[in-house]
């Protein structure tokens, strides 16, 4: 018995398909998209931005760790603003104000504070620092007084964004955010 007869089947490509199919890896490998322009990653900013509750308990003051870290080579003088909101907050809310914990001397916000916040917020504060090269800065966002018990379980959000840092150059961090409910 003969064996049977194979065809062989070879695609035809048009010759720009043909010369996108094999420029392809190439241009891929290059950081180049197809119509030929090279794309590079975002620059990165200098300067980080993180938070962290401490403590947030009814019959105790609220504490928020505000972070703004440096890692230029030089110091970076900063506008920042931070809102504060919450529908149970109490009194006295500041940032960097709290003479319970360590002020740094770098920091300025107004208001100092607001005594006796009403409503939900939120409570904005704008504040100025300049942080030396290559260094991280933590104040606190706080209330001078206890936090009520009606105020358990209720969520507390403090939102801090760079709005504005000399010398300019790099781009602004991103909004930093947190949530929590009162324990």
């Amino acid at each position: 018995m003969a064996a049977p007869k194979r065809k062989l089947m070879v695609p035809v490509l048009p010759a720009v398909g043909l010369a996108a199919v094999a420029a392809g890896p190439v241009l891929q490998g290059l950081g180049s998209n197809a119509a030929g322009t090279v794309s590079t990653a975002a620059p990165q900013s200098q300067l980080k931005v993180s938070e962290s509750f401490t403590q947030l308990a009814n019959g105790k003051p609220m504490l928020l760790a505000l972070t703004v870290n440096n890692t230029a080579a030089a110091a970076q003088t900063i506008s920042v603003t931070v809102n504060v909101s919450g529908p149970s907050l109490a009194g006295f809310l500041n940032v960097n104000a709290d003479s319970t914990q360590a002020l740094l001397a770098n920091w300025s916000c107004t208001p100092n504070e607001v005594q006796r916040p009403s409503g939900a917020g939120p409570f904005p504060f704008t504040c100025t620092a300049t942080i030396p090269a290559n260094t991280s800065n933590t104040v606190m966002v706080s209330t001078g007084s206890n936090m009520a018990t009606a105020s358990k379980g209720t969520a507390v959000t403090v939102s801090a964004q760079v709005t504005a840092d000399s010398p300019a150059g790099s781009p602004l961090p991103a909004v930093v955010s947190l949530t929590q409910n009162v324990g």
